[in-house]
């Protein structure tokens, strides 16, 4: 399994390079056994071509951001563009999808979203998909059901002490 992390911070004054969430799970994702992860920091629109050009190099089976409010556009532009380039599973975590879940709506390049603290969650999410399972029921996550307009929700795994 091939995993990206990606970090958009695209013209923001904080020019952040890494991300503490990613980084977590990052370690999680190695902890269990997923040895090949990679992290993108997104700081410009210009950007964009170059993490798109690495990953189709890359090609990984599954591309997750973290997003804030602000960068939320930046997110629903590369994943779209993701998902017209690329076969892969996209998502989206962070401080922004876990306080308004509903974000999913607004971005079709992300097949769903993440709330709350996910290490464990991602992990068990990543697996899903390595065995080809249904990703719909995964713990803290949450997706667009298209056909009723609604935000599914699902249950919060506890939090870790």
């Amino acid at each position: 399994m091939k995993i990206a992390l990606i970090l958009p911070d695209v013209d923001s004054f904080h020019a952040l390079r890494i991300h503490f969430g990613l980084a977590y799970l990052s370690t999680a994702l190695k902890a269990a056994g997923y040895r090949d992860v990679r992290f993108w920091a997104v700081t410009s629109v210009p950007d964009y071509e170059r993490v798109l050009a690495e990953l189709g190099d890359y090609r990984p089976d599954v591309v997750a951001f973290t997003s804030v409010e602000t960068q939320f556009e930046n997110v629903i532009t590369l994943s779209r563009r993701i998902k017209d380039a690329l076969s892969c599973v996209t998502v989206c975590g962070g401080t922004f999808t876990t306080l308004y879940p509903d974000c999913v709506k607004d971005a079709p390049g992300l097949d769903g979203i993440f709330r709350g603290e996910c290490e464990d969650a991602f992990v068990r999410f990543v697996r899903r998909v390595e065995r080809q399972e249904d990703l719909r029921p995964a713990d803290n996550f949450c997706w667009h059901d298209r056909e009723s307009g609604k935000v599914v929700q699902n249950p919060l795994l506890p939090l870790e002490a």
